[in-house]
């Protein structure tokens, strides 16, 4: 078995920050749980900041994979702000590989 899944977590900071809710990680997807496990559940399985403060997975709207990168969609009526390209820094932690 694969313990590295269960145990590494990958720290990344977002690439772009697009409209108000979106932030892409490039050359970054999730990392597939070996086989035979569940463990498919990233919303609640990694950590997101935005601006140094951790937002709960009920804020988060979609984690996917997009071609060799990672896109975030955050629930901005439910956090009660828009990310800014401008202002804000989005990072994250979790099951986590680099691409390429």
């Amino acid at each position: 078995m694969n313990y590295d899944f269960f145990t590494l977590n990958l720290p990344i900071t977002a690439s772009v920050l697009s409209g108000s809710d979106t932030a892409t990680f490039y050359g970054i997807n999730t990392k597939s749980p070996p086989q035979g496990t569940t463990l498919t559940d990233y919303k609640k399985g990694s950590l997101f900041f935005i601006n140094g403060q951790h937002i709960y997975s009920d804020k988060i709207t979609s984690i996917e994979n997009s071609g060799s990168d990672l896109v975030v969609i955050f629930d901005t009526a439910s956090l009660g702000y828009s990310i800014s390209q401008s202002w804000d820094f989005v990072s994250g932690t979790g099951k986590f590989e680099r691409i390429g």
